[in-house]
């Protein structure tokens, strides 16, 4: 998972560098909590944990989100698996985001 998570913040930096965004760090899932999930949540199906290295890139504007996007669909180290427009449906919170899950292509194992 850390490599996963460096791979992840490197990528993530360019494209919020280039959209003029701010990347927001978050730390990599830890272990009991990806297995927490696997079991509770997905029946021991650890597939489906899809977020075991996480980050954001928070923008100011609808077309920087945009730009994100396609700066993700063009990326040769990062895949698209699954959108959540949580503008359509905001969490109970009221929490209104774009959650982008994707799955990592190649990272350099220099970071081990």
């Amino acid at each position: 998972a850390v490599l996963a998570h460096n791979a992840l913040q490197e990528e993530a930096q360019m494209i919020a560098s280039r959209v003029g965004g701010r990347l927001l760090v978050a730390g990599p899932k830890k272990i009991s909590r990806i297995l927490e999930k696997g079991v509770l949540c997905y029946n021991g199906c650890f597939e489906r944990v899809l977020d075991m290295a996480r980050t954001a890139i928070e923008v100011s504007t609808v077309d920087q989100m945009r730009q994100c996007l396609d700066q993700l669909m063009k990326s040769q180290k990062l895949n698209i698996v699954r959108i959540k427009d949580r503008f359509e449906s905001p969490t109970a919170g009221g929490w209104s985001d774009l959650q982008v899950n994707v799955e990592i292509l190649s990272f350099n194992d220099r970071d081990a």
